[in-house]
């Protein structure tokens, strides 16, 4: 404690049981990186004393955020420091080095990750699976020949999986893992180069798709969603329309469901940020042919 501080307020403390006093660092590390305070007070208890840093440092690492902006701080971090991180969030306009970034760094504890195709090689060079809460951004890569990318068949152990800037054409659903339970599909704000979503075309496409997956025996999803809340508004009313001609609510599968809010106007990628656990996004918008809360 600080020189200045008055003994009968450190006496009262120094008493308590070391159980109670972990818990309140514990408590206050975790309420001041919730509440967004700037100054991270979680940072300021860790540089108090070991016990203080003990309980601190699992808040400190819970979540992880890797930028452009701070990879030479993550390259600087000491072998074994995210050995208690459970949540991964990996900006996708971060450009990674190909081979040997996080080769020292695994995430044996990790619950979620967020992050592109390409991040996903420099992943599985750590001695863990995937986790089962997965966000893939730019899963065009799985068009692309002549890249080497993990296969969506490859990501065993995910059981929700989540994969924006989806374009049907670009991929293959059909080869979705047994273990995925719940699949949420961004499409991509414009599917083709020469083609949007007006045509119809891609939209009978998207619901081919879905109609397969959601017959495959093989596979045991409980939901399919369809988050059209980055589409152009008007793009996100013809999509719904048309899946809603062609899926009729008399035969539509209870597990199909759609989003097409676009709550306190933030995008995907925002919402994304604010929830790197991902607790929330699986269990958003409602069954196809209900009426949007």
């Amino acid at each position: 404690m600080a020189p200045n501080v008055s003994p009968t307020l450190q006496e009262p403390f120094a008493q308590l049981p070391l159980e109670i006093v972990w818990a309140i660092v514990t408590i206050a590390a975790r309420n001041s990186i919730s509440t967004g305070n700037r100054q991270w007070v979680a940072q300021s208890l860790s540089v108090v004393c070991k016990v203080f840093r003990d309980a601190a440092e699992p808040v400190l690492v819970e979540s992880v955020w890797i930028w452009r902006e701070n990879r030479a701080k993550i390259d600087g971090v000491r072998p074994g420091r995210f050995a208690r991180t459970k949540h991964l969030y990996i900006d996708e306009n971060s450009h990674w080095r190909p081979e040997g970034f996080l080769e020292g760094f695994p995430f044996p504890s990790l619950e979620a990750l967020t992050g592109t195709i390409f991040g996903l090689q420099n992943i599985v060079l750590a001695p863990c699976d995937f986790p089962p809460r997965l966000t893939l951004h730019s899963v065009e890569a799985w068009s692309l020949v002549g890249i080497e990318v993990p296969r969506i068949d490859s990501l065993c152990g995910v059981t929700h999986l989540r994969l924006n800037n989806y374009v049907p054409q670009m991929c293959p659903l059909e080869l979705l893992p047994a273990t995925v339970t719940h699949l949420i599909l961004t499409p991509a704000r414009w599917p083709r180069s020469n083609t949007g979503w007006s045509d119809g075309t891609t939209t009978v496409e998207l619901e081919d798709q879905i109609a397969r997956i959601l017959s495959n025996s093989r596979l045991r999803l409980a939901r399919v969603l369809i988050c059209l809340s980055d589409m152009r508004r008007d793009n996100a009313i013809r999509v719904m329309a048309h899946m809603r001609r062609s899926f009729a609510a008399s035969s539509c599968d209870a597990r199909l469901w759609v989003d097409e809010a676009c709550e306190d106007g933030l995008s995907s990628a925002q919402k994304e940020l604010l929830d790197p656990a991902q607790t929330v996004i699986w269990y958003t918008g409602h069954p196809l042919h209900a009426q949007s809360p």
